[in-house]
């Protein structure tokens, strides 16, 4: 899932609040807007967004993935590298934060 810098840092900070903090997450701050990326299970996403300011990422598409000891910048890199059995973030949980920190919920996309 892609989002804006902004939203994505919001998300972790509410993700962290609420006992989640293993979410993997991707930086690229090379972009025109620096973005995030948010791991999430394959299939977990069946539109083009999840919520506002969301781009879900799916067949056709393509992450550049850093190397696992990548985790500073100045390019892409680990904002928060994946550990043990937290491959992937829940669909769910990314979804409450999401709707947590814009106010907007699933029913508003």
């Amino acid at each position: 899932m892609r989002v804006s810098e902004e939203i994505g840092r919001l998300i972790l900070v509410d993700l962290a609040q609420h006992g989640h903090r293993d979410s993997p997450v991707i930086m690229d701050p090379w972009s025109p807007d620096p973005r995030m990326y948010f791991l999430l299970p394959a299939g977990s996403v069946t539109g083009p967004t999840f919520g506002p300011g969301t781009i879900a990422l799916g067949r056709g598409s393509h992450v550049v993935v850093p190397p696992f000891h990548s985790t500073e910048g100045p390019g892409l890199h680990w904002h928060r590298p994946p550990t043990g059995a937290h491959l992937f973030i829940d669909a769910v949980r990314f979804r409450e934060a999401l709707e947590r920190v814009t106010g907007v919920g699933s029913e508003g996309e």
